[in-house]
């Protein structure tokens, strides 16, 4: 897809974030399946390594886990035995350690700028709450969109498909199947709901990995449909597949003919910058 093939080679620090998203979805998965304590290790684990890479996106995704572990019922079963609760978090606090040392050596620099801030709180642009839900729904959707090269009607198909898979066959799901996907749902919601308490600018690169909740959710009811006692329906998976491979192969093909010089632009733009003014700078 398009935007997994931007985020392989853009610089920026929050694209560290989608492997520990991916480890997050597959460790809940197991945790839900399995109730095993390694994997609700790896889950806060994750959440940890999410909140280092992307802090925006650890402020917000950190306290929606909790809110979906409330909302689905699970309180009981991550935090029945306080050495859960003690496991739990100290894999939370595994990855921030560099930075809690970094804070004590240096005065806790980054704590009192983000104390300053939540007493004092600076806004570079204010906004009225239907602007703030305008806003990060279109970034929801730019997000769901990036997986199909920002194709309207390809979109649509897989929301169709989506919704088809999920109402019409959810059922033939196993018990942990469905849990997981009303996990999902559920954290997905959380995390678009507690963005509204930001009434600030609010970058795209705040919830980089977004996408990976998506396919989750088409993959699982891609796979319900798959399970279908009607032929016809359970080919649908294997359709899209074809259809995706023509797709993308079409696309890569037009990359490959395009002959067109790319623009010096963002961090090519930087590049070139800086290697004038090294060259004509040169040990100085």
């Amino acid at each position: 897809s398009s935007y997994f093939i931007s985020t392989s080679f853009f610089v920026i620090s929050s694209i560290f974030v989608l492997p520990f998203i991916l480890l997050l979805l597959y460790a809940t998965y197991q945790c839900i399946d399995t109730h095993r304590m390694r994997y609700q290790f790896l889950i806060f684990l994750s959440l940890g390594f999410i909140f280092e890479s992307e802090v925006s996106f650890g402020i917000f995704i950190i306290p929606s886990y909790f809110l979906t572990i409330l909302v689905t019922k699970h309180v009981s079963k991550f935090f029945a035995k306080k050495s859960r609760v003690i496991y739990s978090f100290i894999a939370l606090i595994l990855p921030t350690l560099p930075r809690i040392f970094f804070e004590v050596r240096h005065n806790f620099i980054q704590t009192r700028t983000a104390l300053a801030f939540l007493t004092k709180p600076h806004m570079f642009s204010s906004k009225p709450f239907e602007a703030v839900f305008s806003e990060r729904l279109q970034l929801f959707l730019m997000y769901y969109k990036s997986l199909f090269f920002d194709h309207v009607f390809l979109s649509l198909i897989f929301l169709c498909i989506t919704l088809i898979g999920f109402f019409y066959c959810f059922k033939k799901l196993r018990h942990s199947h469905k849990k997981y996907m009303f996990f999902v749902i559920m954290l997905l919601l959380f995390l678009f709901l507690t963005s509204l308490l930001y009434k600030d600018n609010f970058w795209v690169n705040y919830y980089e990995g977004l996408p990976y909740f998506y396919l989750v959710l088409i993959s699982m009811s891609l796979y319900a449909l798959s399970k279908s006692r009607s032929k016809i329906i359970a080919s649908i998976p294997f359709v899209i597949f074809i259809l995706l491979l023509v797709i993308t192969g079409q696309k890569i093909y037009k990359e490959l003919m395009n002959k067109n010089k790319i623009p010096d632009t963002g961090l090519r733009a930087h590049i070139k910058i800086f290697d004038y003014l090294y060259t004509q700078n040169k040990n100085q």
